[in-house]
């Protein structure tokens, strides 16, 4: 495959995820158009050991062309105005037309 069929490829697959589960969020004051996919929520330890709480993931994806830089890590995503806590950002190929973030929230659990 020739590097304009593969960033075809790629730009076809973004849009068929962006017209499947279209979102927005907001990024530093930002409103942002994603691709929006969340995770189930489970339980898992608090950090400092002393019982249990929720942890949701939501993975989103935002095109370059809309978010030139990637937002650092730690930042504040904000979806359907609950904040997450961005762990993880992937995209950074040149030849990747979307930047994928990974973002978190814990929540208390009465478990």
């Amino acid at each position: 495959m020739s590097p304009a069929a593969v960033a075809a490829a790629r730009k076809r697959h973004h849009n068929a995820q962006q017209a499947l589960r279209n979102a927005s969020v907001t990024i530093n004051g930002v409103v942002l158009p994603v691709a929006l996919t969340r995770g189930p929520v489970r339980p898992v330890p608090k950090e400092d050991g002393s019982g249990w709480e929720k942890l949701e993931t939501i993975t989103v994806r935002v095109p370059k062309s809309v978010l030139l830089a990637p937002p650092g890590k730690r930042s504040v995503l904000v979806y359907a105005g609950v904040d997450y806590l961005i762990t993880s950002i992937g995209g950074q190929s040149p030849g990747e037309i979307a930047w994928r973030l990974q973002a978190e929230r814990r929540s208390p659990s009465a478990a």
